[in-house]
């Protein structure tokens, strides 16, 4: 293959799996679908497309968007899911939208470091590769409300991020206090489950966070979660 406009245009199979992976892809991937390391080259060498990871390819040279930097992340680890903040951004929470992409890993599968990306090691979650053809990815609301507050540094931040989990209606306290008794031992349990005492009884009342507090983001790769 060249590195034509056009030559990839009927590469049976490529055009879906862009349009389900936001238009990234492993190397590996391509390569399943007959796309060799020359071809990758040569659209890259031509600008139309750029190595956004060392083993993940962006289809076009603009910059990423939300969801590509999610793809990115989950392209780039062996197995992953998508998790914390970064989850809950994605299910809809307003307000607390990370900086970075919060990645979820089990022990046996630790990525190499990627700008933009935090890895998280979980002791509890599954070894078993996430299915892509499913779509992206990710964590589910009470899953990722846990892992988010275990990852907080500080009190209060976790107390008003569970709080804004359920006063924007994306869970349950039940569903969060469930997801916590399974994680065992987290980092700011006992933060937890008295902000969901609290949300059980009195869903209206407002967080009051500082500023600073809300702000502060973990910079470890492997918390307890």
């Amino acid at each position: 293959m060249t590195g034509s406009r056009h030559a990839l245009v009927n590469v049976p199979g490529l055009a879906e799996l862009l349009a389900r992976q936001a238009g990234l892809a492993r190397r590996g991937q391509l390569r399943e679908l007959g796309v060799g390391r020359q071809a990758v080259t040569n659209q890259v060498a031509a600008g139309r497309w750029q190595l956004v990871a060392p083993e993940v390819v962006s289809v076009d040279n603009g910059r990423l968007d939300d969801e590509q930097l999610l793809w990115r992340a989950l392209l780039h680890a062996p197995i992953g899911w998508v998790s914390g903040r970064s989850a809950l951004a994605f299910h809809g929470l307003v307000g607390y939208r990370p900086r970075d992409v919060h990645l979820l890993t089990p022990r046996r599968s630790r990525p190499l470091p990627l700008p933009g990306v935090i890895v998280h090691v979980s002791a509890r979650h599954t070894d078993r590769p996430p299915d892509l053809t499913s779509g992206l990815p990710v964590t589910t609301v009470a899953r990722a409300t846990v892992d988010a507050v275990a990852w907080e540094r500080w009190p209060r931040a976790a107390a008003g991020l569970a709080l804004a989990v359920v006063q924007q209606r994306l869970a349950l306290p039940a569903d969060i206090g469930d997801e916590l008794a399974a994680a065992g031992r987290v980092r700011h349990r006992a933060v937890l489950r008295e902000a969901l005492g609290l949300t059980s009884h009195n869903c209206h009342v407002q967080p009051r966070i500082d500023g600073a507090d809300a702000a502060v983001r973990t910079t470890g790769a492997a918390d307890r979660g």
